[in-house]
């Protein structure tokens, strides 16, 4: 099937996908409607999807710009440098680093109250440090921390140290309603449309909105070349930092070829290391896979619950003769 054929099969609504070796655009696709209310509206390359969980590696990125800057040391209780009232009420949370937050070894829940929540008391049921524990919620923390070094708030940063510099003019951590008329709708399992996100509070975990091709730009320059950081911090947000391996109850369909690095997913890939991440926002998926050593990416926006369901083979398209271990680890993340 083209890919084209394999997103109407897996009944997504609207994508985009490009396919980048080095400055080169190897293939792009823009398939489908923004939302299907509205389908004289076309995704289009200027058109916006939810990067959902993606946005991690985004600001897993600032964060290193600000460790090399010396605002940040990755080791540091972040309690030391900012005082939530979200961990006062347990030494373990006030013991999390920023490292701990990157590679998900907080011992927080994904969420505690619900992505996004600002309020909820944090309280690991892991101590921090110790193993493996998914955690959006681990990040708005580093965040908050990182906002009251810089004094700007993440939106701001954004902007200004690393979107304006890498030509990333369609993101943002929070909704502009200038792009409102390009942004994609969300879409249920059924087809079902949802109406677009209008984040009006930029979080770390979620809220980036972007295209393809900015994002695709930001995995050559930053990921793959790793401009902006010190060789050495390049290497370290690249490195297993944590094991990434599931709960016991978990264990079916493990894949021990995934690990984490500092902010990213990692896997042991024949055609080189890969660096990896998913994205699920309910009605929004997303997924990239990029080899530096290759210094080639693939990733893929959709506006749909189905779009993980086209990833796998929209990569067997792609990249024929590759499988990549992290589709795997996903699937099993999800049965969890």
């Amino acid at each position: 099937m083209s890919i084209t054929e394999i997103l109407a099969h897996s009944r997504v609504p609207g994508a985009q996908m490009i396919h980048r070796r080095g400055s080169e655009v190897v293939s792009e696709i823009n398939h489908g409607h923004l939302s299907v209310a509205t389908t004289s509206a076309p995704v289009t390359s200027a058109s916006v999807f939810q990067a959902a969980s993606l946005s991690k590696v985004v600001f897993s990125y600032l964060t290193l710009r600000a460790v090399d800057s010396g605002q940040l040391e990755l080791d540091t209780p972040l309690s030391a440098y900012f005082d939530s009232p979200r961990t006062h009420e347990s030494e373990a949370a006030r013991a999390i680093t920023a490292r701990q937050a990157l590679n998900h070894t907080t011992g927080l829940p994904n969420w505690v109250d619900g992505a996004g929540t600002e309020d909820s008391v944090l309280n690991p049921h892991v101590a921090p440090g110790t193993r493996f524990t998914y955690s959006g919620d681990g990040f708005f923390p580093l965040q908050q921390t990182l906002e009251a070094l810089d004094g700007r708030p993440l939106e701001l940063m954004a902007q200004q140290d690393l979107f304006s510099s890498f030509g990333m003019e369609d993101s943002s951590f929070v909704f502009r309603e200038a792009d409102a008329s390009r942004t994609a709708a969300g879409h249920g399992a059924d087809g079902t449309g949802t109406g677009i996100s209008r984040f009006r509070r930029a979080n770390s975990a979620f809220t980036l909105t972007t295209a393809a091709r900015d994002y695709s730009r930001f995995l050559e320059l930053a990921v793959c070349h790793g401009e902006g950081l010190r060789p050495d911090t390049h290497v370290a947000w690249l490195s297993t930092s944590s094991d990434a391996r599931l709960t016991t109850e978990r264990s079916e369909g493990e894949t021990p070829t995934v690990t984490w690095g500092l902010g990213v997913g990692l896997e042991a890939n024949r055609h080189g290391p890969a660096v990896w991440h998913w994205g699920d926002n309910g009605n929004h998926r997303a997924f990239f896979v990029a080899v530096p050593d290759r210094d080639e990416s693939v990733v893929m926006f959709f506006n749909s619950a189905n779009g993980q369901k086209a990833a796998a083979p929209i990569l067997e398209r792609v990249l024929p003769g590759r499988r990549f271990a992290s589709l795997d680890w996903v699937d099993a993340y999800d049965r969890g």
